[in-house]
């Protein structure tokens, strides 16, 4: 299980994205699907939650992506935690 989390906003009526990719014994692309998103210039805390099944054995790294739809985002107090589920 993984969860992103960030104080997050945009310049504008942009949309701001945190998701994640994963690479090492399993490569995953960052989608939109599993990020937490923002829209507008108020900075709001969010977060989301999702599940991976079928990872490699192995050593994996998770890393925070980020895109921006319109403007400027910006991204604070970010956070990404991987919980091994049984």
């Amino acid at each position: 299980m993984i969860v992103t989390s960030a104080e997050t906003g945009s310049t504008g009526s942009g949309i701001a994205y945190m998701s994640y990719a994963v690479s090492g014994a399993t490569t995953v692309a960052a989608i939109d699907g599993r990020a937490l998103q923002v829209q507008g210039s108020n900075f709001t805390r969010a977060s989301a939650t999702s599940v991976i099944t079928g990872l490699t054995p192995g050593s994996n790294t998770f890393t925070a992506k980020y895109r921006i739809t319109g403007g400027t985002g910006t991204w604070r107090d970010r956070d990404i935690v991987v919980i091994p589920l049984p």
